[in-house]
């Protein structure tokens, strides 16, 4: 009886480690197929792709660069809803120079929202 009980135990591990050695090869061949389908994913979403040499690596960079907006106020403000849904008592959220307010400031040129960003005159 016991003998019966090993034997069926040793068969169940030997079907277990199959099915692992199957999942194994099932997973090799995705990873050979990581870098085309972040690929097509930046084909699809019009995405280009770069490579950046650093002293020690080569960084792949995908990027989509559009011409600046004349409004930097977000059509979708996540950052503002996320202050807004915090159930804090104090919460102050600072929006950039021209974001809600461009009509009230026509000196914050588009250059304040995207090369000077972060410039001593904005910070």
């Amino acid at each position: 009886m016991l003998n019966i009980a090993f034997k069926r135990l040793a068969a169940g591990y030997a079907f277990v480690l199959c099915l692992l050695a199957i999942s194994g090869c099932a997973s090799i061949s995705q990873f050979a197929d990581r870098t085309a389908y972040a690929d097509k994913i930046a084909d699809t979403s019009g995405f280009e792709k770069s490579f950046i040499k650093t002293k020690n690596f080569v960084l792949t960079a995908y990027y989509k660069l559009r011409k600046p907006s004349g409004d930097p106020t977000p059509l979708h403000p996540l950052v503002f809803r996320l202050a807004a849904a915090d159930p804090s008592a104090n919460i102050v959220y600072l929006a950039r120079p021209g974001q809600y307010s461009t009509s009230e400031n026509p000196e914050c040129s588009f250059v304040y929202w995207t090369t000077k960003r972060f410039s001593e005159e904005v910070i």
